[in-house]
């Protein structure tokens, strides 16, 4: 997103495109192989949406954060990766005028209270009151992804000093809407628990490799009104001498590893399996994984996905891959596969 590229920003492209396999298209039941794919290529889309907004999300808090890793008060400063201070959108505090701050290009920022950055305003007023918290505003803004956030994630440090120790962990109450490129709004409401596994941060010279785990509890509403429940426990690393970026599962269910479950929005349940982790590098794209698998069980449904497949599905053995593959069961037993493009 921005020239530095050892940011939590190379992830708000990832990447988990888990799919749902249902027999269900709306609240109709599938008769026939055409609209189960339809239901399987949507369900796709869904879950896609979910994760990537999921990442999408905790990266921009973690970048925040990196803003004033000891949650304590400091002066006036850049936003690091984020950008550089701003001159409007701060939230008005008890007393201010509906104007303030004044939207002038020469306004900076209080020193000790809030920090402007390009889509989000970091309000650190809780710090004043003792508190190791912030609270982000994001301004609904268009990324570089096209896509847009609106609404406020509450950030509080749970333990330790600072957030680049190992074993801090932050916990991160969502309560935003995300409007896509299509235009469609979903919202969350959710909390989230990030906890450092390596120590240091992504631009820390330290460790080369950074990882910290995301535990995530919480409801998405769709534009057309439906609620989907989900959770999401997974562990993002990255290599800083390699810029490569791996998303592993954190959970275990019946002795399988897992990355996540939930409710769809047809209410079916279902959970995906993450036998393999989903690796990329800089040097294909963040967003264009080169190795991993997943597998989604949904009832009676099982439905897997293999990235990193050239445009005949197979996996590729050296370059770039442009290709995910999606492979489920037909209502006559037989296997249904689509190569869809990242």
């Amino acid at each position: 997103m921005k020239k530095v590229i050892l940011t939590t920003s190379i992830a708000c492209a990832i990447f988990l495109f888990t799919v749902i396999g249902c027999k269900k298209s709306g609240d109709t039941i599938a008769t026939t192989d055409t609209s189960l794919q339809s239901a399987v290529t949507q369900n796709a889309i869904d879950q896609a949406t979910l994760q990537n907004d999921d990442d999408a999300i905790a990266n921009d808090v973690t970048k925040a954060v990196e803003t004033v890793p000891k949650f304590a008060l400091v002066a006036a400063q850049t936003c690091l990766h984020i950008g550089t201070f701003g001159a409007d959108s701060f939230p008005p505090r008890p007393g201010d005028s509906l104007h303030f701050p004044p939207k002038d290009s020469l306004h900076t920022p209080p020193p000790f209270d809030s920090m402007s950055c390009p889509g989000i305003v970091i309000d650190r007023n809780p710090i004043i009151k003792g508190l190791r918290r912030i609270i982000l505003h994001f301004r609904g803004m268009r990324d570089g992804f096209g896509m847009q956030k609106k609404g406020t994630v509450t950030v509080t440090l749970l333990n330790a000093t600072r957030w680049d120790t190992i074993g801090a962990v932050l916990q991160e109450k969502d309560s935003l809407t995300v409007t896509g490129r299509d235009g469609k709004t979903r919202t969350y409401v959710s909390v989230r628990l990030v906890t450092n596994k390596s120590g240091g941060s992504l631009n820390s010279l330290a460790p080369s490799i950074f990882s910290f785990s995301v535990h995530t509890t919480g409801t998405i509403t769709y534009s057309d009104g439906t609620v989907h429940s989900y959770w999401i426990y997974r562990v993002n690393t990255f290599n800083k001498l390699t810029k490569s970026f791996s998303i592993a599962g954190d959970s275990t269910v019946n002795n399988v590893l897992t990355t996540m479950g939930g409710s769809s929005r047809l209410g079916k349940t279902f959970i995906v399996n993450a036998p393999i982790a989903i690796t990329a590098d800089s040097a294909c794209g963040y967003n264009r994984p080169k190795v991993g698998i997943r597998t989604l069980i949904s009832e009676k449904d099982t439905v897997g996905i293999t990235y990193g497949v050239d445009g005949t599905g197979t996996p590729i053995k050296s370059g770039c891959a442009d290709f995910y593959k999606v492979n489920w069961t037909k209502l006559n037993g037989q296997k249904g596969t689509l190569v869809l493009p990242y």
